[in-house]
């Protein structure tokens, strides 16, 4: 039904996913369109293996980074690329 793949990255990240539900409620984003759409693309990347959560237990809130495997590769991507305006802004 599922790929091993997205399953092994969605369990992986659980707690993280499960705290992001409950803040995303209590901060009211699922009110609005647009916070609902953000919230879900961040799933989708959750599930691809692009993003991985921890807690920050000082500022109690889930908080998102990118895998190392997927900035690896967007860093080998970097320089192949001609119409990237680099950072930092």
């Amino acid at each position: 039904m599922f790929s091993s793949d997205i399953k092994k990255n969605i369990f992986a990240n659980g707690q993280s996913i499960l705290r992001s539900i409950v803040e995303h409620y209590e901060t009211r984003g699922i009110d609005f369109e647009e916070s609902n759409h953000m919230f879900m693309s961040l799933i989708a990347n959750v599930a691809e293996g692009k993003v991985e959560g921890s807690f920050d237990e000082d500022e109690g809130i889930t908080k998102w980074t990118l895998t190392d495997s997927y900035r690896k590769l967007l860093e080998e991507q970097r320089d192949s690329l001609k119409n990237v305006v680099r950072g930092p802004w």
